[in-house]
C-alpha cells in the first residue's frame, strides 16, 4: 500500500496554488512592506500589552467561583487569537515564498 504524501496546511484562506505568479509576487510584497512597517510594530506592541494584561489576570487572580474560572478560561483563548494575530505574517510570508520556490524558474506564460 503506496503511503499518502502528506498534505501541508494551509497557512492563508486561499489555496496559494489557485493563484497565478503574478498575484503571489503581489502579495508577497504586500505582506513583506507591511512586515516592515513602522506601524505593524505600533499595532504589535499594543497587541503585546494585551496579551500581558490578560496573562497577568489569568495567573494572578485566584478564582472564587466557577464563573470566574470560565472567564479565565476564556481569557487564555483571547490570548491565544492576540498571539496569532501578532505571530501570522511571517508564515504568510514564508507559504508565498515556498509556493513561488516549488513553481521553479519562472516560465513565459504570454506564448503566441
Amino acid at each position: 500500500m503506496e503511503q499518502e504524501s502528506v498534505t501541508k496546511p494551509s497557512a492563508t484562506p486561499v489555496d496559494l496554488q489557485q493563484l497565478s505568479r503574478d498575484a503571489l509576487r503581489t502579495r508577497l510584497t504586500e505582506l513583506t512592506s507591511l512586515a516592515s512597517s513602522a506601524g505593524l510594530d505600533l499595532y504589535h506592541e499594543y497587541l503585546r500589552i494585551q496579551i500581558e494584561t490578560r496573562k497577568n489576570t489569568i495567573a494572578f487572580t485566584p478564582y472564587k467561583s466557577v464563573d470566574e474560572c470560565l472567564a479565565g478560561e476564556f481569557m487564555k483563548g483571547e490570548v491565544s487569537g492576540i498571539y496569532t494575530a501578532v505571530t501570522l505574517i511571517q508564515p504568510l510570508i514564508e507559504a508565498l515564498e515556498a509556493e513561488l520556490t516549488e513553481r521553479g524558474p519562472e516560465e513565459d506564460e504570454s506564448e503566441d
